[in-house]
């Protein structure tokens, strides 16, 4: 038991890590992208430029907007990558409909948490519709997963499952933005002793 509650507290580790690990890689990316560009349009401007003009051109520090961000790595809403059954359940969505919510931690071991209470599993549900998804991630670990399923009243169970803080939908793995409120709550599921 002690060694299960440690490895939960290092998967949530490694979960935040991968979460900051894939902001800051967009970050980077976009940096790179974008002082690229602003090296280019020195160039084009102004062809006798100096050695010294484009060295300085090069140590401009560029910080990118939250927007620009965005735009360039394509990031869109999860709507854009649901199978049929979960974008016409999640367009359609009823909290009067849901019988419970289980959050999954996949792990070295299987851990599941419940919630019965409709108010409480509305925010995960909204949180899961705002994030957003970009470009594919290039890992998959085996013992690494979540999954959040809402089990509706009809029977049917509506799954969304992430891998390292990435987003899985039909074998594919989005890289997310925007997931500090899934996990926050997410967090506060868990209780202090399983941590």
């Amino acid at each position: 038991m002690k060694y299960t509650k440690l490895w939960r507290a290092v998967l949530i580790v490694l979960l935040s890590l991968s979460i900051w690990g894939c902001a800051r890689r967009v970050k980077e990316e976009t940096q790179v992208v974008n002082t690229g560009t602003v090296q280019q349009a020195a160039l084009e401007e102004d062809e006798t430029d100096s050695i010294e003009d484009l060295t300085e051109t090069e140590t401009e520090v560029f910080e990118p907007s939250t927007e620009m961000m965005t735009e360039e790595m394509d990031f869109r809403s999860i709507r854009e990558v649901l199978d049929e059954d979960t974008l016409s359940w999640a367009e359609s969505f009823n909290a009067d409909n849901i019988e419970k919510m289980v959050y999954t931690i996949l792990g070295e071991t299987k851990t599941e948490y419940e919630v019965a209470d409709a108010e409480k599993i509305v925010p995960f549900y909204v949180a899961i519709m705002d994030l957003t998804v970009g470009g594919l991630a290039d890992t998959f670990i085996q013992d690494a997963g979540d999954t959040y399923d809402f089990y509706i009243k009809d029977g049917r169970v509506i799954r969304f499952e992430f891998n390292m803080g990435c987003f899985v939908s039909d074998g594919k793995i989005y890289e997310t933005d925007n997931s500090d409120r899934l996990w926050e709550l997410t967090g506060e599921l868990i209780p202090p002793e399983d941590l």
